[in-house]
């Protein structure tokens, strides 16, 4: 799959506590931002519409697997 701009990934290892397993290669210039779990957690209990938004596409993503 593409990744479009906004778009993330890695939220599956920081929300079952595993390591990432992917491997993701930049067509364009782009900005990486690394997020600790910590920080994240605190993110997402601060702002629980994009809580929701990214079990959502965690989720998505799973089942994308299991095909």
């Amino acid at each position: 799959g593409r990744l479009n701009a906004g778009e993330f990934f890695g939220e599956i290892a920081l929300i079952a506590d595993r390591e990432r397993t992917a491997t993701i290669t930049a067509l364009s210039p782009c900005k990486l931002l690394l997020l600790h779990k910590d920080d994240f957690e605190s993110f997402m209990n601060e702002h629980p519409d994009l809580k929701e938004a990214v079990r959502v596409a965690a989720r998505r993503r799973l089942a994308e697997l299991k095909l």
